[in-house]
């Protein structure tokens, strides 16, 4: 599962640049935004840094977002744990 997400941000990420890299190309301004996120077991990578292919019109950076659990324990104190996290893709 965790490898068929990444796979699904690899080609979001791979489709966002293509469309930039043409924009380049064409001689416009890439001044679209893109954003996308996908949930793993544990910590994830995304990509960070200017679009490969023609001149530094769109930039790429991610978030990982902890999906917390809390619960109260007898005592009334609450105790929180990350039991999957976010990443959350954008490239401007």
């Amino acid at each position: 599962m965790r490898r068929l997400t990444w796979v699904g941000t690899g080609l979001a990420l791979m489709a966002a640049m293509a469309t930039a890299a043409e924009a380049q190309k064409r001689g416009g301004s890439s001044s679209e935004y893109y954003e996308w996120q996908s949930e793993h077991r544990g910590p994830a990578h995304g990509y960070s840094g200017w679009v490969p292919g023609g001149r530094r019109g769109l930039y790429c950076d991610y978030q990982r977002i902890p999906n917390r659990e809390c619960t109260v324990t007898a005592s009334g104190k609450r105790r929180c744990r990350a039991t999957s996290w976010t990443l959350k893709q954008y490239c401007y």
